[in-house]
């Protein structure tokens, strides 16, 4: 059995197909997956043009240990799916995992695979490494090969949609333009968009919305330069509300306001907020001065989080909060379970765009204006030089930041300013971001760090 050790990722299953991931790799998570897994299991794929094909193979490898032991099984064949639908689904039907086939806003190359047990819980890929690892071989002879069960898809789609379209609750009429990056949630969006009421005040333009593995718009990214270049000039075209951009698997969200501008993640992670109560979890990368000047105001505490889905969830579950963000376009609600939705954080926002006395624009032109560096990345040579860099940030300023945090590297607090500097977990690249209250301070501290960091 020959399978590539390092596709397998902290979350999920990620690499090029089909050179690191093919169809031998599906089949044998499919068998780990059933020997680990009991009951009723969630299974679904992307639009990537691998996608049917490991599918299938991760299919066979279900039915190879259902139809080779005494194990009561249940599959749910899903076929097209967003990743949030599955965790929907996962959570409706009370089954005991979900596993989808998808690379998420990886390049068109590449494929994957998603898994969860019971509650959503990430199954850790590492886990169903060693399970592969240790199973006797399987002779193609033996391996199941027969057609794989279909359902009637429908009443499935449907019961999404009307779950979200319940959520859906304006205080005036919007437009929004849907760019859906010819990924999954165009599967999903217009049985949501059927769902709604005829008294929803919702007027819809929708863009990319056929699902296509080759993702000729733009790509399966919104976060590539030019992504969302489409979406503002349509959202200018229209003189539309709001516009929103989904990347390949729907669990990656961001937005453009009526002026046609991406809206910053500060004022994103505040706008969506303010659906909930309670404690806020914000990744130490993402914890901007918007967010921090909403939380003061509305006295609600902000739990700082180490950057990734897991932690997130994590930290949500233990604090019983209501929400939590992060930076890259991932929200997650204790209303859609606590894990990161597709066409739930865009309610959310629609729902609070509505209720501003102007546009978002205006709004956000309105507030304190602050300066941010975006995410910039430093190659290293190896986790020693990173290590070494981190240690470098923290002497140059532990006498005189305000605060100082080594949750997840080192970020650092200054009245006007403030950096994180952290380590990648899967490259050897350490990770910048930087806010200032002025372009000029902003440009000064980046180019200090830059310094540091190359040492």
């Amino acid at each position: 059995m020959s399978i590539n050790p390092e596709i397998f990722k902290a979350y999920d299953i990620r690499g090029s197909y089909p050179k690191q991931i093919n169809e031998e790799t599906a089949f044998l998570v499919g068998v780990a997956l059933a020997k680990r897994l009991k009951g009723t299991i969630i299974v679904g794929h992307d639009v990537r043009v691998s996608s049917p094909r490991l599918y299938e193979a991760l299919f066979h490898g279900l039915l190879h240990v259902q139809n080779t032991s005494r194990k009561q099984l249940n599959f749910i064949p899903v076929g097209l799916i967003s990743t949030p639908m599955l965790y929907f689904l996962t959570t409706h039907f009370k089954a005991s995992g979900g596993v989808v086939i998808t690379a998420s806003h990886n390049p068109k190359e590449d494929n994957g695979i998603k898994m969860v047990a019971k509650s959503n819980q990430v199954i850790p890929p590492a886990d169903i490494l060693a399970d592969i690892q240790k199973l006797k071989p399987i002779p193609a002879s033996d391996r199941f090969s027969g057609p794989l069960p279909t359902i009637d898809t429908k009443p499935l789609y449907r019961a999404y949609a009307q779950y979200l379209a319940s959520y859906l609750s304006l205080a005036r009429p919007l437009t929004v333009v849907f760019d859906c990056s010819n990924g999954a949630v165009s599967a999903v969006l217009p049985q949501f968009l059927k769902a709604l009421p005829k008294t929803s005040r919702l007027k819809t333009i929708l863009i990319n919305a056929e699902p296509d593995g080759d993702f000729p718009a733009h790509g399966p990214n919104p976060l590539l330069p030019g992504s969302m270049d489409e979406l503002k000039k349509t959202v200018k075209e229209y003189h539309a509300d709001l516009g929103i951009i989904f990347d390949g698997d729907g669990d990656r969200i961001l937005f453009v306001d009526n002026a046609g501008n991406e809206l910053p993640s500060g004022a994103t992670l505040t706008l969506l907020a303010r659906n909930t109560k309670g404690k806020l979890i914000i990744d130490v990368r993402s914890k901007g001065f918007l967010v921090q000047e909403y939380a003061s105001a509305a006295k609600r505490e902000i739990i700082d989080s180490e950057v990734g889905h897991r932690f997130i969830k994590e930290k949500m579950k233990s604090h019983r909060a209501e929400f939590g963000g992060e930076a890259s376009g991932h929200y997650y609600f204790k209303e859609f379970f606590g894990v990161d939705g597709d066409l739930f954080p865009a309610i959310m926002m629609l729902n609070s765009v509505s209720r501003l006395e102007q546009g978002a624009h205006q709004w956000l032109k309105s507030l304190p204006q602050y300066h941010h560096s975006g995410e910039l990345n430093f190659k290293l040579k190896d986790a020693k030089a990173q290590r070494a860099v981190l240690k470098r940030v923290e002497q140059s300023y532990k006498k005189t930041a305000t605060k100082l945090m080594k949750l997840d590297g080192v970020r650092l607090e200054f009245p006007n300013w403030w950096a994180n500097v952290r380590t990648s977990n899967t490259e050897p690249l350490v990770r910048l971001n930087v806010e200032a209250d002025s372009d000029k301070l902003l440009k000064e501290k980046v180019k200090e760090l830059t310094k540091l960091i190359k040492g």
